[in-house]
C-alpha cells in the first residue's frame, strides 16, 4: 500500500522523472520501494550507454539515483 502512495505521489509530481518515470522511455525507469525502516530501494540493470570508464557507470547517474532515492524516502515518510 505504501509503495502505490509513493508512486501517485511520484506520477504527480514529476510525471517525466527521467529516473523513475515509466513513460520516460529514455529514462532509467526505477521503481522506488520504501523498506520497513523508513529508506528507499531500487534495482537497476545499467547498460553500455550509461557508463564513463569502461564498465563503469557514469558518477553523474549514481548522483541521479541517489537524488530520485531520497526524494523517494521524503514520499515514503509523507
Amino acid at each position: 500500500m505504501r509503495h502505490r502512495t509513493m508512486s501517485n505521489i511520484s506520477d504527480r509530481v514529476h510525471p517525466n522523472c527521467v529516473v523513475c518515470s515509466s513513460s520516460n522511455t529514455n529514462g532509467l525507469q526505477l521503481d522506488f520501494v520504501s523498506g520497513k525502516y523508513g529508506g528507499t530501494t531500487a534495482k537497476l540493470m545499467c547498460a553500455k550507454d550509461l557508463e564513463d570508464y569502461r564498465g563503469v557507470v557514469h558518477g553523474g547517474i549514481f548522483s541521479s539515483i541517489l537524488d530520485g532515492a531520497m526524494g523517494h524516502c521524503m514520499f515514503s515518510q509523507g
